[in-house]
């Protein structure tokens, strides 16, 4: 004890003099603090209304892919949807220009011919991906 700060044992020796009803309702003050402190910190970056603050969804939908391909009329691939969708299996290859619009194209096993791109919105990606099972490029 005697490497610990003389004021530390005042203050601890303080506490310990104090009645057992003083020191419950002091612990209890102090760990219902400490909660509030926690659970703050834990759902205030969920909130949308304090700005800067982290939306989960833009962590597994990014709103802005960085990528740049090498052309400029090509496409980067980001992956592929499967899946039923109205009681057809569905594939579609997604992959997006180098201005960040994105494209998906059909394929199906029985025809040779692979339709061609069309662009959609993010919020048709994000309704796809919800019916669909999003796997990335090989």
């Amino acid at each position: 004890m005697e490497n610990v700060l003389p004021w530390v044992v005042q203050k601890v020796s303080r506490f310990n003099r104090l009645p057992w009803n003083a020191r419950v309702a002091i612990s209890s003050a102090l760990a219902l603090l400490l909660a509030l402190v926690l659970l703050n910190l834990i759902f205030l970056p969920g909130n949308h209304a304090v700005h800067g603050s982290i939306n989960f969804d833009s962590i597994t939908m990014p709103i802005k892919v960085n990528q740049q391909p090498c052309c400029d009329d090509t496409l980067t691939p980001l992956g592929t949807l499967t899946g039923k969708e109205r009681r057809h299996q569905d594939s579609m290859v997604v992959a997006f220009d180098k201005w960040g619009n994105i494209f998906v194209r059909q394929t199906h096993r029985d025809k040779n011919v692979p339709e061609p791109w069309r662009e959609i919105t993010r919020k048709e990606l994000v309704h796809l991906s919800r019916d669909l099972h999003f796997a990335p490029p090989d």
